[in-house]
């Protein structure tokens, strides 16, 4: 389990943390594929189900639904386990590319958090997060906080 300090002081920063001085809402979902992390993941659905969670977008009919909430107890998610999945509010994540403050979000095809611009190369093959902001700069491979709306 790894936690980083960041730029404001009083709290830590992880995947899967949500700010806690900003308003959330979850919905839990059943693992329908196995994770193999702690939390902070990209977490698809799959339009007409809605009991399964996935960790890698369905190819027909899958769409954004949130990011998998950090769950001390939890280190990984085995398929058929419980998954809570945070559909607003600020989260940390792990950024897949350098990003900066108030650029859009998107996942890439390996679920990793990117920019989206939707006319960039490479641009269709991301899943854009409606709504969704980075709220901090990072750069590939650190901690960012995103906002989903």
């Amino acid at each position: 389990m790894s936690f980083n300090a960041n730029d404001y002081g009083r709290s830590i920063a992880a995947p899967g943390l949500v700010d806690p001085d900003q308003p959330y809402s979850t919905e839990s979902r059943c693992m329908a594929d196995s994770k193999l992390t702690e939390g902070g993941f990209a977490v698809f659905a799959k339009k007409g189900e809605d009991v399964q969670a996935f960790s890698a977008k369905p190819a027909e009919d899958g769409y954004f639904l949130g990011v998998a909430q950090r769950i001390i107890t939890r280190d990984e998610y085995p398929a058929g386990t419980p998954v809570t999945v945070v559909t607003t509010g600020v989260i940390w994540v792990t950024a897949g590319a350098d990003v900066q403050s108030g650029e859009s979000v998107g996942i890439d095809a390996s679920g990793n958090f990117v920019p989206y611009d939707g006319e960039s190369t490479g641009a269709a093959s991301l899943t854009e997060v409606k709504g969704g902001t980075f709220k901090t700069s990072a750069s590939s491979g650190q901690y960012v906080r995103v906002m989903l709306k």
